[in-house]
């Protein structure tokens, strides 16, 4: 190349360097935020931020949260005048401003809460109490933010994936009620097309925007578009449809990790069946359990397993029993005896499985590599009556709720021992962890005392918050886990 381009490349080089230097150095307007619309609001929902001065032609904007900053995918749409976002994972109660190159605005308050924790209520009442799992470490009690009233008793809870709406099941009406879930309204009542007494339910993100229910009157399941809410395919099952039986007991509905396949039991029948989630087509039938009661699949995509509360062992009545699926041949693979009762499971990564074993006062360790019981906490190790295990965002540490003597037990998962004995109430069964913009948190549900306890685990600090007081006849806990955002409008 001769030494005339070469000047001429330098020359534009030196040209550019001087022109980004001076986008650099260059003053701007000063960004100013008027208000804030709503002023609170639900991690992922959308807010609007009034104000001037928002865009510069060659600066980035930056909305800042008390928490850290909103990142591309959470922006809608941007004005000189106008910021449309949804609140991000990372927001916290604080200041709220804007920062357009070196210039920031004025802070103007701005409150976060949710994901929800949500508590099912039968009885003379039904309803939903709606919770908010953003309960700081100085809150005098955990704050109830709605009951919602139902027709029914609820069974099953599905909130899809983005957090925009929340499914509840009433088998005794043979009806699904659609939450709008930031706002804690009904959006819509499902009857037309829902199969007799619908259960479990799970919700595919919205690009597949899927809603299994799992119907125990007829073993079929009802599919719900989530975008319109309607049905519309009902998926039935080979056998006598005629043979009188109008229950089969609880179900359990799971999907893989990539929403391909969904995963159905029902405790009564004891056939896991698999249904690709695109054609609605069945993937393969497998009799499993006995007495199947929840579906957990590895993180993985590797195995279901399935937790039943009978044995597979002949003259082994009192026992509970793990059985897998091999997902890449779609064949019962292992059987695994646990405690008398198990109650409740969680993975640990794709490395173990966590089970309850209430009856027999037990929490089975099983590890995914060969689906062996690596160890059994017993003997007092965790308590009386261990209904409910959940596991912190980490997989470091196990959390098991005993109901029978009320405490949280704290099991450091690597080295397979008890670190911590936590004191809550006699009653306690379900448990969960989250990870929340106030810190890490367990909720813990106490139908006995018609109580809800937040207990912070933020850095291993395990002591108990506070609680909320909530209506009787409690029947079950779900904590939101939002994973993914919604589409852009």
């Amino acid at each position: 190349m001769n030494r005339s381009i070469w000047f001429a490349i330098g020359t534009v080089c030196l040209f550019a360097s001087s022109l980004f230097t001076a986008c650099d150095s260059r003053s701007v307007d000063s960004p100013t935020v008027a208000s804030v619309e709503p002023s609170a609001a639900q991690v992922k929902s959308v807010i609007t931020i009034n104000g001037s001065h928002f865009v510069d032609s060659y600066s980035q904007t930056v909305v800042q949260f008390t928490g850290g900053n909103a990142v591309v995918k959470d922006f809608i749409s941007v004005t000189n005048s106008e910021i449309v976002i949804r609140v991000p994972n990372v927001g916290q109660t604080g200041p709220l401003s804007v920062k357009v190159q070196d210039e920031i605005s004025n802070g103007v308050s701005f409150s976060v809460f949710g994901p929800w924790a949500y508590v099912g209520h039968g009885n003379a009442n039904p309803l939903l109490t709606v919770i908010d799992s953003h309960v700081n470490e100085s809150a005098e009690s955990v704050e109830i933010r709605a009951e919602i009233g139902l027709e029914g008793a609820p069974e099953a809870l599905a909130p899809t994936p983005e957090g925009d709406k929340t499914y509840v099941s009433l088998p005794s009406i043979n009806t699904i009620v659609v939450l709008d879930a930031p706002n804690n309204t009904i959006a819509g009542v499902l009857q037309d097309g829902v199969g007799p007494a619908p259960s479990a339910m799970a919700a595919t993100k919205q690009d597949k925007h899927k809603l299994f229910v799992a119907n125990r009157g007829d073993r079929s399941v009802t599919v719900v578009d989530t975008l319109t809410n309607t049905v519309i395919a009902t998926l039935t099952v080979s056998g006598d449809p005629d043979d009188g039986r109008t229950d089969w007991g609880t179900a359990s509905v799971a999907l893989d990790p990539s929403f391909q396949t969904c995963y159905v039991i029902f405790k009564d029948e004891g056939i896991l069946r698999a249904y690709w989630v695109d054609s609605l087509q069945v993937r393969s039938e497998n009799e499993f359990g006995p007495q199947p009661i929840r579906l957990l699949v590895l993180p993985n995509n590797s195995k279901v397993y399935s937790l039943n509360q009978a044995s597979i062992e002949e003259g082994n009545e009192t026992s509970g029993s793990l059985t897998t699926l091999l997902i890449s041949e779609q064949r019962r693979f292992t059987d695994v005896t646990v405690g008398s009762n198990p109650t409740d499971m969680v993975a640990a990564a794709s490395v173990q499985v966590i089970v309850a074993n209430r009856s027999s006062n037990s929490v089975s360790v099983v590890n995914a590599d060969g689906d062996v019981v690596v160890r059994t906490f017993a003997d007092g190790e965790v308590g009386v009556e261990p209904a409910g295990v959940t596991l912190s965002g980490d997989n470091q540490f196990i959390y098991v709720a005993s109901a029978g003597n009320g405490s949280v037990y704290v099991i450091n998962r690597e080295q397979l021992t008890v670190n911590k004995e936590i004191p809550v109430s006699s009653g306690i069964t379900d448990i969960q962890y989250r990870d929340t913009g106030e810190g890490e948190r367990l909720f813990v549900l106490n139908p006995v005392e018609n109580t809800v306890t937040a207990i912070t685990v933020e850095d291993d600090k395990d002591e108990v918050i506070s609680s909320a007081t909530i209506a009787e006849g409690a029947l079950f806990m779900l904590v939101e886990e939002l994973t993914t955002y919604p589409p852009s409008e």
